[in-house]
């Protein structure tokens, strides 16, 4: 597992030394944590994203970025609808509290 962090460094700025160490180490999927945190401009912008994904598909034969709901609203990812039509497959993680009186229970 090969693991790049550059706090502070947008997506662009480490493009060039990342496609080199998926080539070197021989990389076959790339995980981005997180869309909001690669830098590219506003993401309710369909450029911003539209510029994540095609640099994504250079660099990586395959990749999974994460990203989040609205806050209040889990039914889309946050931003331009270009997110998700960047994506070949979308899953939804979501949880739910339950009562630790009755594990059984939902609360909502």
């Amino acid at each position: 597992l090969l693991v790049r962090n550059a706090r502070g460094r947008s997506l662009q700025d480490i493009e060039e030394s990342l496609t080199k160490d998926i080539e070197r180490h021989g990389v076959e999927v790339v995980i981005l944590d997180s869309v909001s945190r690669t830098g590219f401009g506003d993401l309710t912008s369909n450029d911003p994203i539209n510029r994540m994904a095609d640099m994504l598909n250079r660099v990586a034969d395959s990749w999974f970025a994460i990203a989040h709901s609205p806050r209040g609203d889990d039914s889309h990812v946050f931003g331009s609808v270009m997110i998700e039509n960047a994506a070949d497959i979308m899953l939804r993680l979501s949880s739910q509290r339950r009562d630790e009186k009755d594990p059984g229970q939902d609360i909502g």
